[in-house]
């Protein structure tokens, strides 16, 4: 994935790539627009792989979807951020219930019925 910012106003800027894991941050050179290093490497990779470029910027959306990228505007994005999180939760919380290691699983019926005793003898004195 790569997110590009802009930095063509930015004077003597060369262009810089930063990579945290599978996530490459590039920043243009000088004279160089987000859009035109996007419509660069989509043409270069557009039509071999499947690229998706996320901008609401009309006119960037049809010139990347001519050239073979998927595009989607910046809130379907957003949306899809918080979408696939409460996916990614909802398998958390699922698979942290599945694997619960529950007491009455650990132990022999003996042992489970004298706690429950206990317990339930405890009960009764507490609340008399």
């Amino acid at each position: 994935m790569f997110i590009v910012f802009d930095a063509q106003l930015v004077k003597g800027s060369i262009q810089k790539k930063e990579r945290q894991g599978d996530l490459v941050i590039v920043f243009t050179k000088e004279g160089e627009t987000a859009d035109d290093y996007i419509e660069r490497m989509v043409n270069n990779i557009g039509r071999k792989s499947e690229v998706c470029v996320v901008t609401s910027d009309s006119l960037e959306q049809q010139v990347t979807f001519q050239r073979g990228a998927i595009r989607m505007s910046s809130i379907e994005f957003y949306h899809e951020v918080i979408s696939t999180q409460k996916k990614i939760q909802i398998n958390i919380e699922k698979n942290h219930l599945e694997k619960r290691n529950r007491l009455e699983e650990r132990i022999d019926e003996k042992t489970l019925e004298k706690l429950e005793k206990i317990r339930r003898s405890r009960w009764i004195r507490l609340t008399i």
